[in-house]
């Protein structure tokens, strides 16, 4: 399961050949994980979420799967952050057949999601339950982008909205 789930990561060749100056921290509590990161390079921009899938082990390596998944088919149909968001929620509520009843799963996922306009120096970020850390050189305090207050996935509604925001990235 650790090997399949592995195969799902991005290649850090790929990644690296885009931000050649980036790194991932990536340590999973238990063999399998809740937790994953993305990466998609299109029409000069790095898709980067971090997600965190409810769960831990097992049932949280499913979920990552299936989030993983329908991430990747959001960006297939969208290249705006909110919008993707929100396709990925209507596709995990979709494939959990999550409904208002009290018998649908809560399951889903928390994510910060950027979207990197190397060539502009822009980031577009949307979240769900993680915001956006920014920390800036010779600085010694955290600025904080807030995510919207909901997950994708378990009782969010079919329609639900993720607010996005665009920072011009500068040196340092």
């Amino acid at each position: 399961s650790k090997r399949i789930q592995k195969s799902k990561l991005p290649h850090m060749a790929e990644v690296f050949a885009a931000l050649p100056q980036c790194f991932i921290l990536f340590k999973p509590k238990d063999i399998v994980s809740g937790d994953f990161y993305f990466f998609q390079y299109k029409n000069n921009r790095a898709f980067i979420p971090a997600a965190d899938c409810t769960g831990h082990g097992v049932p949280g390596s499913l979920m990552s799967m299936i989030c993983s998944e329908k991430l990747n088919d959001a960006l297939a149909q969208s290249n705006n952050v909110s919008d993707i968001l929100s396709l990925t929620n209507k596709g995990i509520k979709t494939s959990l057949r999550q409904t208002g009843s009290d018998e649908s799963t809560r399951d889903g996922m928390d994510i910060a999601f950027c979207a990197l306009n190397l060539y502009g120096k822009t980031v577009e970020y949307a979240g769900a339950n993680r915001p956006l850390w920014i920390i800036k050189k010779d600085r010694n305090d955290v600025e904080e982008l807030k995510a919207t207050k909901k997950a994708i996935g378990g009782l969010t509604e079919e329609d639900q909205h993720f607010e996005a925001h665009k920072l011009n990235l500068q040196e340092g």
